[in-house]
């Protein structure tokens, strides 16, 4: 699960109490949310579903999306997509 930058490992980034998760496609993108909320539920810590986002930032050519039919869960709660989110107080909008 995750990306990587050459040979680096970037699927988790984290700072403060934002968490941004990478996946390479939306099954593993799924597999992540419900590890994610599995791990931190053992740990009395939840992340709140109303209050995050699912975006979708590149495809490869050719390919079709099934991003904005796909139900994102966690925790047994909907998630919103969607093409701007701020993060770390940077604003980002799909392609600009």
């Amino acid at each position: 699960m995750g990306c990587t930058i050459g040979n680096i490992y970037v699927g988790t980034l984290t700072r403060a109490d934002d968490l941004l998760l990478l996946a390479k496609n939306e099954d593993e993108m799924q597999g992540m949310l419900t590890l994610s909320h599995e791990h931190l539920a053992q740990h009395k810590y939840s992340i709140h579903p109303m209050k995050s986002k699912v975006t979708h930032h590149q495809e490869k050519k050719g390919e079709v999306s099934t991003l904005a039919s796909t139900t994102w869960r966690l925790g047994g709660e909907s998630m919103a997509v969607d093409s701007h989110y701020t993060h770390l107080g940077l604003e980002w909008e799909k392609d600009k």
